[in-house]
C-alpha cells in the first residue's frame, strides 16, 4: 500500500504505515534548482521499462517514456539496516517536468530567508568609519599590553593605564553600534 501526500514543501510517502519525507530547499546563486533531502539520495533520468505512477501528479508514466527517478536511503536511529525509497516523476508531461513543478510549488509556499554570512549593522558610513577607528585603537592597545607582558620587568602602572584605555574604548564603541561579542 502506498499513499502519496504533497503538502507544505514536503513530499510524504506512506508505505506500510511508515513515513518518509524530502524537503525542497531553493535556487542557488547561479539560478540552478537545488533540492536538499534529509537523507542521502541519487537522482537520474531514464526510460521507463514498465508503467509507473508519478509521485507528483498521480498520473501514469507510460512504458518507453522518460521519467525522473529519485533513490533515497532511509534508516531509523539505533538500527544498523537501511532501506531504499524510490520516487518517480514525469520527465515531461504536457511540456512540463513534474519533478521541477513539484519543487517550484514547494518553493512558492515557503519563504526562504538568507542566514549565511555576517549580519550588517544598520549604521551610517560616518559611524562605520568612527567604529573602525575605535577597533584599530583597541588592537593597538592590546598589542601594547602583550608587548608589556612579554618583558621581563613589567610596568604594572603602564598595564593598568592600558587596561583603563580598553574600558574607555568599550564605552566609546557602545555608542557606535555596540561592542562585538569578542570584547
Amino acid at each position: 500500500m502506498s499513499i502519496d501526500i504533497i503538502n507544505y514543501g514536503y513530499t510524504l510517502q506512506i508505505i506500510h504505515s511508515k513515513i518518509y519525507f524530502a524537503e525542497f530547499a531553493g535556487i542557488d546563486n547561479s539560478g540552478a534548482f537545488v533540492v536538499y533531502f534529509c537523507e542521502e539520495m541519487d537522482t537520474w533520468v531514464k526510460v521507463a521499462r514498465k508503467k509507473a505512477k508519478c509521485n507528483y501528479c498521480g498520473g501514469d508514466i507510460e512504458k518507453g517514456s522518460y521519467m525522473v527517478v529519485v533513490k533515497s536511503w532511509r534508516n531509523r536511529e539505533g538500527e544498523p539496516r537501511k532501506w531504499m525509497v524510490f520516487f518517480r516523476y514525469h520527465a515531461e508531461k504536457d511540456g512540463k517536468c513534474c519533478y521541477i513543478e513539484q519543487a517550484k510549488a514547494a518553493l512558492e509556499r515557503r519563504e526562504i530567508v538568507e542566514t549565511r554570512g555576517k549580519k550588517k549593522l544598520p549604521i551610517t558610513d560616518e559611524m562605520k568609519a568612527a567604529r573602525r577607528r575605535v577597533l584599530l585603537r583597541r588592537a593597538s592597545v592590546l598589542q601594547r599590553i602583550r608587548a608589556e607582558m612579554e618583558k621581563e620587568e613589567q610596568s604594572v602602572d603602564k598595564i593598568i593605564h592600558l587596561g583603563g584605555l580598553l574600558v574607555q574604548l568599550k564605552e566609546e564603541i557602545e555608542k557606535l553600534g555596540g561592542a562585538p561579542k569578542s570584547w
